[in-house]
């Protein structure tokens, strides 16, 4: 357990203010499977760390540890239905931009 939280801790200290995946300068943008829009936050990241969070609480119970990711993830959800949501389209968007770059 100690090495996946290490990776995991990893990865949550390269997050934003708000919890999210940023891409940064010279990453590489992983999720290219299909045509998309790609911004400074991307959907399909986002839902892979909220699928790290749900994964580490179900390790962290197994392991008889705290879960202090399930929380992390009920956040996270929130944030990506409010920010990535698009009720004229009634679908999520692949992408939202940081409105300082715009």
């Amino acid at each position: 357990m100690q090495n996946i939280k290490g990776l995991y801790e990893f990865i949550v200290s390269r997050l934003d203010e708000n919890g999210y995946v940023v891409q940064r300068g010279g990453d590489w943008i992983f999720v290219d499977w299909s045509q998309m829009q790609f911004g400074d936050k991307m959907l399909a990241e986002q839902i892979l760390l909220w699928k790290a969070h749900l994964s580490m609480g179900e390790l962290a119970k197994i392991c008889g540890e705290e879960d202090i990711y399930s929380e992390r993830a009920s956040v996270l959800k929130d944030q990506i239905d409010r920010d990535f949501w698009n009720e004229e389209k009634k679908a999520y968007v692949d992408t939202i931009y940081n409105e300082d770059k715009a």
